[in-house]
């Protein structure tokens, strides 16, 4: 039984670390883009509440993935 239950948390921490750390790169680009979006339309149109929101939040997880893309490398 206490078997089983290592078994089964191993494999969700197997999945965790996959979709967390080994795709940095590709979720790095899609932030880039995410944050280049919204900084175009908000150099056309004032931005609402929620993009500003967005945008303050999407930058936040660039430096965190950036971070721990640097941290990986050492």
């Amino acid at each position: 039984m206490l078997k089983e239950k290592l078994k089964n948390i191993k494999g969700c921490l197997k999945l965790w670390h996959q979709q967390h750390f080994q795709n940095f790169d590709g979720n790095i680009s899609e932030v880039k883009d995410r944050i280049s979006t919204l900084d175009t339309r908000g150099e056309d149109f004032d931005l609402m509440a929620k993009e500003l929101k967005d945008l303050y939040s999407l930058t936040s997880n660039l430096f965190t993935l950036c971070k721990l893309n640097s941290s990986k490398l050492w």
